[in-house]
């Protein structure tokens, strides 16, 4: 059986880039799910544990990484060595 799950990082426009602060953060990193190969996304603008403003204030482009495989969903986030595995469980 193919898998058809695709799992994205991104950060929302930063206000330099002419976006706006989302949730308290400027840049803030987003999680997205898709079972269907992208047809449609089952868990989309997810905030992950600990990536939120009480721990974070900025999030900037390719300072983070996602690696996915045999179930296990993997994220590092390298402006403050955040890790967070498995986010389906959100």
């Amino acid at each position: 059986m193919i898998n058809k799950t695709i799992h994205v990082i991104c950060i929302t426009t930063p206000l330099g880039n002419g976006g706006a602060e989302y949730e308290g953060v400027d840049g803030h990193p987003l999680y997205f799910r898709s079972t269907d190969a992208g047809l449609a996304w089952n868990k989309a603008d997810v905030i992950l544990p600990g990536l939120d403003s009480s721990t974070i204030t900025f999030g900037r482009a390719d300072t983070y990484a996602i690696d996915a495989r045999d179930g296990t969903v993997a994220i590092g986030m390298f402006h403050g060595w955040i890790f967070c595995e498995n986010p389906e469980r959100l």
